[in-house]
């Protein structure tokens, strides 16, 4: 399950600023990542607003080039889980294409869908706030990729428990 915080909207202009994982195995959290990245433009004040990521925070991170193919390494063969994973991947494809990394899409699920298609009759809205608290699920700092990582990793087990209720497998 990952998040990254980005410096603005575009995967062509924007830039990554933060990365946060975590491996779920067996409705169990198993291991983590956790990185700032160092942009090469200073983050604005809506995003600092936004993230509470300072520029500051990112000052002595390791730029792009080195925190996605630790990145890359940590989730091997998984399959990504991401709460609007179509934000998050098209950073991430777009810079494992400028850092020559990219090997084709990664299978992905994304909770943002899943609860779409899952919990219309229940949800009105199915931002990450909404759905943690529909599944009483804690949400520490909104916008701070490790919690909420974390938050959408207890999301998706909670769905998966749904799905396996329902005999989906």
């Amino acid at each position: 399950v990952y998040d990254i915080e980005t410096t603005g909207l575009s995967s062509n202009f924007d830039e990554i600023i933060e990365i946060g994982a975590c491996k779920v195995k067996n409705g169990v959290i198993i291991d983590e990542f956790s990185s700032f990245v160092k942009p090469t433009v200073s983050i604005s004040s809506f995003t600092t607003e936004l993230t509470s990521i300072t520029n500051d925070d990112v000052r002595f991170a390791d730029p792009i080039e080195v925190v996605l193919p630790k990145f890359k390494e940590f989730i091997g063969d998984s399959i990504l889980v991401a709460h609007n994973a179509t934000f998050d991947n098209s950073h991430i494809y777009a810079n494992l294409k400028k850092l020559g990394l990219y090997d084709g899409p990664f299978p992905t699920i994304d909770t943002l869908q899943l609860a779409r298609v899952c919990y219309s009759n229940k949800l009105k809205r199915f931002d990450l706030g909404a759905v943690t608290k529909f599944f009483d699920v804690e949400l520490t700092q909104h916008h701070r990729a490790i919690y909420d990582t974390m938050a959408t990793a207890q999301v998706f087990i909670r769905m998966l428990n749904d799905l396996l209720d329902r005999n989906i497998r």
